[in-house]
């Protein structure tokens, strides 16, 4: 449903343009998406994952739930894509649960950082 609401519509185009990162791998080798390149994070795969990790911690932190470790390992393109699905799911109850003006406070390395939610999201 078309909507105007600019949260749904960042929520919405964040979901459809990782699903359609990983979906825009589907014909390259295993190899071709683990191949590494010297910029960025190396290679597609871990790129993917990095994307997905990250969405991930800033779900917990709009959920002020505990920061949760990178997600590592190798995985295939289904489960990334399962991964995903279930990581923006979570973002997106999180970023909807709360006044995107409210205030949300986090550390990391030992340092604490304070942002507004609709910046996060």
């Amino acid at each position: 449903m078309p909507t105007s609401d600019p949260v749904q519509l960042l929520l919405t185009t964040n979901e459809w343009a990782n699903r359609n990162m990983i979906e825009a791998c589907r014909g390259l080798s295993d190899e071709q998406l683990h191949q590494d390149f010297e910029m960025g994070l190396g290679n597609l795969h871990d790129t993917m994952l990095h994307v997905i990790s990250a969405m991930k911690g800033w779900g917990h932190l709009l959920a002020g739930r505990e920061q949760a470790p990178h997600l590592e390992g190798r995985h295939t393109l289904d489960e990334l894509l399962a991964l995903h699905d279930e990581v923006a799911a979570d973002f997106r109850n999180s970023a909807e649960s709360h006044p995107v003006d409210e205030l949300v406070t986090g550390e990391r390395g030992g340092r604490s950082f304070t942002f507004a939610r609709g910046a996060v999201i």
